[in-house]
């Protein structure tokens, strides 16, 4: 057999399909790939030369991810991947939905011998030089970003959650010493705090004897727990619609604890957490569809909405402009404690160390009462980061009664994408039809130029 057909069937049954063309270098690039795979590399702050060549490595498999090599694409019906046993059809050991970059990253990351890329999360060594790199102050760096646009593998593979009082205080603070995203735009990721939203999740769902979200989380079936995207990552300066179906949840403190813990030294004391989720036994059942509604059809809702959107000087005084900040809007409803509805939009963000798939979500979380009508006393808002692929989504929710865009009332919380949400989005399905029967609301399902179209009462 030619030497270059050999290397190109090792490279082709190892990785995606490759940008080289040539045989000198797919064998090049294969051998350089198979050396930082078989090497041992702890994660310190991500600024060492084999840090650095292992980092570029996974950001170069996560955008060279192909569509044609998913074994499992968007368009599945998730009904027919599923096995008597509960588990989907075609997926590796972790069932995990996986091309061969991917599965080249899962078979590394998980051999916790070999990295602590998992296991150390925001990891500050006691050996580091009391001056860091410079570029450490300049912005999330490659470690962060590629973590986070892994970090459904925290919830797959569980490992150490790294000093969760830290990361307990740290997702409490307030909104304008933690914002989630930063900038004039608000297109500017803050990954350190999204990251300790990643492991608060993680400690909590990964630890019984907290007797929070273990045995929830333990119970979920395995295509309804977080998992990778499914395609390639597109690059784009436009917002795009994410999945339709979603499970969260979110925690809270009790006020005099959220205020003792913004108050106190730094990760030294733990709080009780409180979750929907321990009441009901189940995660949060969110159904999304996008829409065309004008901001006029939206009431105070749209108001608030406007309130969020980044405008040309980052303030709410200036109108908004479109063409310059485009924006996807959705509607939905879904099942907690209760049935509840939402309204939001996704902004596009830029690529975070040259890795694409990024957004922004604002999302406004409200109740109707017997008469169909919103109760304004019980309004919650969310902000979050859609993370590349769009299959995950960190956050802070916080109490928007009075129509408030930011109140010290918050706390974490995350969604992430499932091919359906089973029995509840049936329940979800049949409480809207229930309240779009009445007088005051009216089912709203095209484009609002439609001839037909007619908005609903919002207010």
């Amino acid at each position: 057999m030619h030497e270059g057909l050999i290397w190109r069937t090792l490279f082709k049954n190892s990785f995606d399909p490759s940008a080289h063309t040539t045989d000198v270098g797919i064998k090049a690039e294969f051998k350089k790939r198979c050396r930082l795979l078989r090497s041992s590399v702890e994660f310190i702050h991500g600024m060492r030369r084999a840090e650095q060549d292992l980092l570029r490595l996974f950001r170069t498999l996560i955008i060279g991810m192909k569509a044609e090599s998913f074994c499992i694409t968007a368009e599945t019906d998730a009904d027919d991947l599923i096995e008597s046993s509960g588990k989907l059809v075609g997926l590796d050991e972790y069932d995990l939905y996986t091309s061969r970059n991917q599965a080249a990253i899962v078979s590394y990351v998980k051999q916790g011998w070999r990295t602590n890329f998992l296991t150390e999360f925001l990891k500050h060594h006691p050996a580091l030089p009391s001056i860091l790199p410079a570029q450490l102050n300049l912005g999330p760096t490659l470690l962060q970003v590629v973590q986070l646009t892994l970090s459904y593998l925290n919830f797959r593979i569980f490992g150490v959650s790294y000093q969760f009082g830290y990361s307990q205080k740290k997702v409490y603070e307030e909104w304008q010493t933690a914002p989630v995203f930063e900038g004039p735009w608000y297109n500017i990721p803050n990954i350190r705090f999204l990251l300790h939203v990643v492991n608060f999740f993680k400690y909590h769902m990964s630890t019984m004897g907290e007797h929070t979200l273990f045995f929830p989380y333990g119970y979920l079936p395995d295509f309804f727990k977080p998992g990778p995207w499914e395609g390639k990552l597109q690059v784009t300066t436009e917002p795009k619609m994410i999945g339709a179906s979603w499970k969260g949840c979110h925690a809270c403190l009790p006020e005099l604890e959220l205020a003792r813990i913004r108050s106190g030294p730094l990760g030294i004391q733990h709080f009780m957490d409180f979750f929907e989720v321990e009441q009901s036994g189940l995660f949060q059942a969110l159904e999304l569809r996008q829409t065309y509604l004008l901001q006029t059809d939206l009431g105070p809702l749209g108001d608030l909405l406007d309130l969020l959107t980044p405008t040309r000087s980052g303030t709410p005084s200036t109108p908004i402009n479109l063409d310059l900040m485009p924006y996807v809007q959705f509607e939905g409803a879904g099942f907690e404690s209760g049935l509840f509805h939402v309204i939001g939009r996704l902004h596009h963000v830029p690529p975070q160390q040259r890795i694409p798939g990024w957004q922004r979500m604002i999302m406004i979380k409200y109740y109707r009462d017997e008469d169909g009508l919103i109760d304004d006393q019980k309004m919650f808002g969310y902000e979050g980061c859609v993370t590349p692929g769009s299959k995950m989504i960190y956050g802070r929710w916080w109490n928007a009664t009075g129509l408030e865009p930011h109140s010290d009332d918050s706390g974490p919380f995350m969604l992430w994408n499932v091919p359906h949400n089973g029995d509840v989005a049936e329940v979800i399905a049949a409480t809207r039809e229930d309240l779009m029967d009445s007088d005051e609301i009216e089912a709203v399902d095209d484009d609002p130029h439609h001839p037909d179209y007619s908005p609903p009462a919002f207010w």
